[in-house]
């Protein structure tokens, strides 16, 4: 079977997660979780989980972790 199939008959699922970081033009540093899953009875993601998964804050500069050193 192909994965359309399995999904469309709910055997599989399809989920889109993570996390965005980023400064406005305020120059004010924030970032959003977010959590959805592929509902193919609507055929259209719904947002899934609590506030683990998604969420919306406002960070100080240095509570932004920085980038791995370069190899």
């Amino acid at each position: 079977m192909d994965s359309r199939h399995l999904i469309v008959t709910r055997q599989e699922s399809v989920w889109c997660f993570g996390f965005v970081r980023y400064r406005d033009i305020l120059n004010e540093h924030h970032v959003t979780g977010f959590c959805f899953a592929y509902d193919a009875s609507h055929d259209t993601f719904v947002q899934r989980g609590d506030g683990r998964y998604n969420y919306s804050r406002d960070e100080q500069p240095e509570d932004i972790p920085s980038a791995p050193p370069a190899a």
